[in-house]
């Protein structure tokens, strides 16, 4: 498994969760293929105003 996941926020603008992780982001928990996995997300908004979190998976 790759250890980077990138979410795609649709409708960012009605939703509040993905702020948490703006500037330097925070520690985040997933669910994958029914295992659960930590890592460090960081949230980030482009010129268009979509916003993704990228999330880098911590070692299992």
């Amino acid at each position: 498994m790759d250890n980077t996941v990138t979410i795609g926020v649709r409708f960012p603008d009605a939703k509040t969760w993905w702020r948490n992780f703006l500037a330097e982001g925070g520690p985040i928990s997933l669910q994958l293929d029914g295992v659960d996995r930590t890592g460090h997300a960081v949230a980030g908004r482009d010129e268009k105003g979509r916003v993704t979190v990228t999330v880098r998976l911590n070692d299992r």
